[in-house]
């Protein structure tokens, strides 16, 4: 995409909001770019990623504008799904090929439209926003794809200059790709203004990022309560409510085979049996009837993961939310919610400012929230206790599979410490501006303010059911707030750091 400067006039640019489909059911909310000008469809990758998208690689060679010989870039090539956002519109997803690029273009400056002013347009349920704003090009859609939403095939559009060809012609594969878009901004040193946003890392805010999907945190706070001790969440559905067949069957027909490879190996058997009985005895999960509400139930099937060797051997559970029965999944009906995570180089750079550092990580952040009562039964799954009678349990609080939960942890968070930044604002900004998922890392420039800044964050995080562990600084005396069993072994004083590690010889 190429960028013209000077006067110019306002021009509207063909862009829509869509829900984007991976194969296996993730879900996200994409800002499309409908380019006239381009052979092929590109898309972000960081929405590839988001989508688990995966696909061949190919040579590609990028034909632009004053770009004559092209330029011949290695590309995946992958395939996902585009709907609509709006639910008056009809339900059709359709299949988008595209090529995967870091970065599609910069940001887009969309102009304002009152549709008031245009009464042949004024009644449309458009399906982009009308006001003033800049976003980042998530997908740009090409001829490709550009009459496909529509019908697809060769299309003929009459003009002032008389009737145009365009549109997919063949599905032979190419390897020249030619993008000819311009994009006309107004005037400003691009160059120097990227020099001063470095300068102010960590001072100023970043108002660049393109804002976060505000419908949907929106719809996230409406199903967000608190019972004084620990938050609960809705799970972020993509239609307004679950449809979802009885995949029992699959569900028992993947724990048997977890039991017959277990019965393998004696240790790990118990080590599952016992991560199991830690589930049900922590509250994260509990017992559930056999029969539950049509179409809102689901049987997540599961899977152990060990790490370490000997007695470091330590057994996790993953439960499998892309899981797919009758043509559907979990996932597929949740939105993944939009990416809250803070940029992890200037939160690194914040943490070199000062010269006391402070780290710590939440314990167990995903199982501190509670997943509400009524989507608890499409958290089900199905256990085997040593009585060989086969229980049915249904997951109480967020776990590591579904596509939302990382939104669903990491927001619950930020909408704690945003309402009590009234009370603590110094620790609410930390935990807003530092914390990376559930790992914490800042600096003070003393040790008393490092000192109390802990005991703050502590104190504020605990109020919502989250409890800080690990802590770590350069300075032992800046955690002298921090109890010895809540620090690192690195950061314990002498005798307990070496009862921690034990003996070296």
């Amino acid at each position: 995409m190429l960028t013209a400067k000077g006067s110019f006039q306002q021009v509207r640019l063909q862009s829509v909001r869509a829900r984007a489909f991976g194969k296996d059911g993730q879900c996200a909310l994409v800002q499309c770019f409908l380019d006239a000008g381009s052979q092929s469809s590109f898309v972000r990758k960081e929405v590839a990623d988001a989508l688990g998208l995966a696909g061949p690689y190919e040579v590609i060679r990028l034909v632009t504008v004053d770009n004559g010989g092209g330029t011949e870039r290695r590309m995946r090539r992958v395939e996902f799904h585009l709907g609509a956002v709006d639910p008056s519109q009809p339900r059709t997803l359709y299949p988008i090929h595209a090529l995967v690029l870091p970065k599609i273009c910069g940001k887009i400056r969309q102009a304002p439209v009152k549709l008031s002013e245009w009464p042949h347009l004024s009644n449309l349920p458009v399906a982009d926003q009308c006001e003033e704003r800049t976003f980042i090009i998530d997908e740009l859609i090409g001829l490709d794809h550009y009459f496909s939403l529509d019908g697809g095939g060769l299309v003929a559009i009459r003009s002032p200059l008389g009737w145009i060809l365009c549109g997919q012609t063949s599905r032979r594969p190419t390897i020249a790709v030619t993008t000819l878009l311009t994009r006309v901004e107004e005037s400003a040193n691009q160059i120097l203004r990227r020099f001063w946003e470095l300068e102010a890392i960590g001072i100023a805010t970043d108002d660049q990022n393109a804002p976060p999907d505000e419908e949907a945190l929106a719809k996230f706070e409406e199903g967000l309560s608190f019972d004084g001790e620990r938050y609960e969440v809705r799970l972020p559905c993509l239609p307004s409510q679950l449809s979802l067949p009885n995949n029992f069957p699959q569900a028992k027909r993947r724990l048997l085979a977890v039991e017959r490879r277990l019965a393998r190996c004696e240790e790990e058997k118990r080590e599952y049996a016992a991560t199991m009985r830690q589930y049900v005895e922590n509250g994260w999960a509990e017992r559930a009837p056999e029969i539950g509400p049509e179409g809102g139930t689901w049987y997540l099937p599961h899977h152990a993961v060990y790490q370490g060797e000997g007695k470091e051997k330590k057994c996790r559970v993953v439960f499998d939310g892309s899981a797919r029965y009758g043509q559907t999944s979990l996932n597929r009906q949740l939105e993944v919610g939009p990416n809250l995570q803070i940029d992890l180089l200037k939160a690194l750079l914040r943490f070199r400012r000062y010269r006391v550092g402070l780290q710590a990580d939440i314990e167990k952040m995903y199982l501190q929230v509670r997943i509400a009562e009524q989507d608890q039964d499409a958290c089900r799954f199905l256990w085997r206790d040593t009585s060989g009678e086969l229980s049915h349990l249904r997951l109480q609080q967020v776990c590591f599979s579904l596509t939302c939960s990382h939104f669903l942890a990491i927001n619950t968070v930020r909408v704690h410490a945003r309402r009590h930044q009234d009370a603590a604002p110094r620790a609410a900004a930390e935990i807003l501006e530092n914390m990376y998922v559930d790992d914490l890392a800042t600096s003070c420039d003393t040790i008393k303010e490092a000192n109390e800044l802990a005991g703050e964050m502590r104190e504020l995080l605990a109020s919502g059911g989250f409890h800080l562990h690990k802590w770590a600084s350069n300075e032992p005396k800046a955690l002298t707030s921090v109890p010895d069993e809540e620090r690192s072994a690195s950061s314990r004083p002498l005798e307990d750091a070496r009862n921690a590690v034990g003996p070296t010889g």
